[in-house]
């Protein structure tokens, strides 16, 4: 995000009142995968080194990096009872072969065998460059101190926060807390880049001490994410490393399984907003809304089809409300709209109406052009389902972080 925009860290401050989930510690550290020797390797682990009920998300893409495809497994194995979550950023670990695979499996035997389980118990995630050989020397070295110096503290959170940042300029991070029982979620996430609707370059781990039932969890989860990582855009590229996972600590009583939702969905969609914040090059966020859709496929098409419309985020970097390239690709997405229907706003200010152009306060347009976040409103009118979508601008910034590999 360009430092027009002033986007800083949402940090959570060590003097604030907010409560971390009671049973889980964090730790955040410098294993020198990074050249630049900072922060570059974290865990989230239970306090008591026991597996809890636990969850996970992965990429959809079918090159799915080594740790993808290790804690796929290790879920599998160990019917989703898992003690740690050891990241690392600086490598992704992806395109590596058996090799990248094995450094996986060895990573997690490490942090196992600090815990006193089983490596099913322990899952593994990466993000950084794809087909840089992984080398296991830095999580021997590193893992015992990583483990050691973990704490139940903002500090400890924040730093794991930090730990796996690549392109990013600030952390991500949310903590809510339900009002009625006590019990808290909290989480971290990363992704600046390769950001898609259909999750993205992105690591995140939630946290929770609720006594939710497992299939609500799963639902409320998958529903969240629906809505938070899977409807964002930066440039449209999938990544081979997407992960979000949540452990459930079961600590606190939850009586209200639709506070739970909400709260969960609140906190995911507010490190979805922080990623589009943070888009390399960035200048601008848009919250595209779809309104009045046939049905939500046709809304999500839609959304998808114009935020990832490279002329549309051009003309956002230009602050030009051209809504002609907007109407364009609606069409483009063959989703059967009738363009004679379409109304386009800009915030407040509708600059289409049936299809066509229409009157409106210039001066204010240009001015409301100007934020650094701004909304567009679509109404297809054709029925009554609705979908957003938040995406970036694409400036030369973003070419000129992306030119290169170092």
């Amino acid at each position: 995000m360009s430092e027009n925009n002033h986007f800083k860290s949402e940090e959570i401050s060590p003097a604030s009142n907010v409560k971390l989930p009671l049973g889980f510690e964090f730790n955040g550290i410098s294993s020198n995968i990074k050249p630049s020797g900072k922060k570059d390797m974290a865990i989230v682990k239970t306090d008591d080194n026991l597996p809890v009920y636990t969850l996970g998300v992965f990429t959809t893409n079918e090159t799915k990096a080594a740790p993808v495809i290790f804690s796929k497994k290790s879920l599998e194995d160990s019917n989703n009872m898992i003690s740690a979550v050891l990241l690392n950023s600086g490598n992704a670990n992806a395109a590596t072969g058996p090799n990248g695979l094995k450094v996986s499996e060895s990573s997690a035997n490490l942090v196992a065998k600090q815990l006193g389980c089983k490596s099913e118990n322990i899952l593994v995630c990466s993000t950084g460059l794809i087909g840089i050989p992984m080398p296991l020397d830095p999580f021997v070295a590193s893992v015992p101190t990583l483990v050691g110096g973990s704490s139940n503290d903002i500090v400890a959170f924040n730093q794991a926060a930090e730990a796996i940042l690549t392109t990013d300029t600030v952390k991500k991070t949310f903590i809510k807390s339900s009002t009625v029982d006590g019990y808290s979620i909290a989480g971290f996430a990363k992704g600046a880049a390769m950001l898609a609707p259909s999750m993205a370059t992105m690591l995140s781990v939630i946290v929770t001490d609720a006594i939710i039932d497992k299939k609500l969890l799963g639902e409320s989860f998958l529903a969240g994410i629906q809505d938070s990582f899977n409807s964002i855009v930066v440039d449209g590229c999938m990544s081979t490393n997407d992960t979000v996972i949540l452990m459930t600590s079961a600590k606190k009583v939850c009586s209200d399984p639709e506070e739970f939702s909400l709260l969960l969905k609140d906190g995911l969609l507010h490190l979805a907003h922080q990623m589009v914040k943070d888009a390399e090059g960035g200048t601008v966020v848009a919250k595209l809304n779809i309104m009045r859709a046939k049905n939500q496929i046709q809304a999500k098409a839609l959304a998808s089809k114009v935020a990832q419309s490279v002329l549309v985020r051009c003309s956002l970097n230009g602050r030009d409300p051209y809504w002609g390239r907007i109407i364009s690709e609606l069409g483009a997405a063959k989703v059967n709209i009738d363009p004679n229907k379409v109304s386009i706003s800009y915030g407040d200010i509708m600059v289409a109406k049936s299809g066509c152009a229409i009157d409106c306060d210039e001066e204010k347009l240009k001015a409301y052009m100007l934020n650094n976040e701004i909304e567009i409103n679509v109404d297809i009118n054709l029925g009554n389902d609705n979908y957003t979508m938040f995406f970036s601008d694409i400036s030369h910034d973003y070419i000129d972080e992306n030119i290169k590999t170092s």
